[in-house]
């Protein structure tokens, strides 16, 4: 048997319908991740894509359906992720240095005994290296720029040594060679690590990841990275016309 015959479901979703005071976010979703996927996840906004992170962390409860995340329940399995929201502003002047932010990655095994988060803490010095931020880890966390930001989050998400990575939008609002370099990181880790993201980029989605879901409530599709016209019409209610030539970009055919 093949080495990729013999990898195994780290997160099942079947049949999941989820939502939020009487608004539908997602319908009859069954999604499976497999151990060492780069799965890109793509679809309009309010398509219901964080709220599929979010029940993969067990932070939204299904109305129905069942999911299994490293083979137990998402709240279970919690600690094994790593998750790195999308930026948000950021108070400049709130004083908090980069360093306490990686560090605060560790209170997810306060519960475990001091052993657990006492090894978490040691491993900040070698993550924040991993990811180039131990220069910075004296730095207000403000005042970082967005590249910078989104690095410390990853840094906070890694210390842990999740087996899962969840990613939320890691390159918004930044430019192409911050996102190249946010890319190159997340396809080195990849070599040890599940990874799940999200990204309106779809040029750099097909670049990049090994396989796509596409989401819009519904799931329009999921498997190779190879995206027809067909699938992304389905899937956000217009024309896309994917082109990707060593820079990968996209461009919407004129609709109404």
């Amino acid at each position: 048997m093949s080495a990729a015959n013999d990898k195994k479901p780290v997160i099942s979703l079947t049949g999941v319908t989820a939502g939020y005071e009487g608004h539908l976010a997602l319908r009859d979703v069954s999604l499976t991740v497999e151990e060492g996927d780069f799965l890109g996840i793509i679809g309009p906004n309010g398509g219901g894509k964080t709220t599929l992170l979010k029940i993969i962390l067990g932070l939204v409860k299904p109305l129905k359906g069942e999911v299994e995340v490293l083979g137990t329940s998402p709240e279970r399995a919690r600690y094994r992720i790593g998750y790195v929201p999308q930026v948000t502003d950021f108070d400049r002047d709130f004083p908090i240095r980069v360093h306490d932010v990686v560090r605060m990655g560790c209170l997810k095994f306060r519960k475990g005994g001091s052993k657990r988060v006492r090894e978490c803490l040691d491993a900040t010095e070698d993550v924040m290296r991993e990811m180039g931020v131990w220069e910075l880890r004296k730095r207000q966390m403000g005042r970082l720029s967005g590249g910078e930001k989104q690095r410390v989050l990853m840094a906070r998400a890694l210390v842990t040594r999740p087996d899962i990575l969840l990613l939320d939008e890691p390159t918004a609002s930044m430019d192409s060679r911050v996102r190249m370099t946010i890319y190159e990181t997340l396809l080195r880790l990849n070599s040890t690590l599940t990874i799940c993201l999200v990204s309106h980029d779809i040029g750099v989605i097909s670049t990049y990841v090994k396989k796509v879901a596409c989401l819009n409530q519904e799931l329009f599709y999921h498997g190779e990275k190879e995206l027809t016209e067909e699938v992304l019409f389905r899937t956000y209610q217009c024309p896309v016309e994917l082109i990707a030539h060593g820079v990968p970009h996209r461009v919407l055919k004129r609709h109404g």
